[in-house]
């Protein structure tokens, strides 16, 4: 009875300290459209490159920053025409919604606002980030997916409605430090081992 308390306690320590990643993070991405339809066949041909970065915490997104072509899609933006200091005056400036949002209101976004939208399973390590963004310059809703892979690798998918899709593979990492196993519990799974070794001597006997 005693061994397999302490054989339990043992896989408490061990799954819950090993290979974690930290839950706050800042996710960077970059890559490549590599096709395109509609209007973005134009605005975002075939080798148009794109990068940027989420800021992702305990499943929400609470900052997003990707500059594509001559859009910046930025979710601090506010106004109209939207603006933000966070994108450069080059850029037309592209704003995502809030979570749960379908249409812009020009409106500065609450400090604890969220991004990532219904559909998002993306959890530090894998997984789809779904986002909505709104083209003032378009008038029109663009439906974001990127797919984030275990191994870096990764893709996007924009869809803007009568405007055309483009979609790209991409590479990513994040800054989020893998959380060590505290030595304590290494060396209590080897005690816990040596003594399974020697209950089953005294068993054997």
């Amino acid at each position: 009875m005693l061994l397999r308390k302490f054989t339990q306690v043992a896989a408490v320590l061990t799954l819950s300290s090993a290979a974690v990643l930290a839950q706050a993070a800042t996710i960077i991405v970059d890559g490549v459209i590599d096709s395109s339809t509609g209007a973005l066949a134009s605005l975002a041909p075939s080798g148009t490159d794109f990068g940027g970065d989420f800021d992702f915490d305990a499943g929400d997104v609470s900052y997003g920053n990707v500059i594509l072509a001559g859009f910046c899609f930025n979710s601090t933006a506010s106004g109209a025409p939207p603006a933000t200091p966070d994108c450069p005056s080059s850029k037309s400036v592209v704003p995502f919604l809030t979570t749960g949002s379908s249409a812009y209101t020009g409106d500065v976004a609450a400090p604890d606002a969220t991004y990532q939208q219904a559909g998002t399973t993306f959890d530090g390590v894998d997984g789809a980030l779904k986002l909505l963004a709104f083209s003032p310059s378009f008038g029109v809703n663009i439906l974001i997916d990127v797919m984030l892979n275990a191994d870096g690798s990764g893709s996007l998918v924009a869809d803007a409605g009568f405007l055309g899709t483009a979609e790209g593979a991409l590479n990513w990492q994040s800054d989020a430090p893998e959380v060590p196993v505290p030595a304590a519990a290494w060396l209590f799974g080897s005690a816990i081992a040596g003594l399974a070794a020697v209950r089953r001597r005294q068993v054997s006997r």
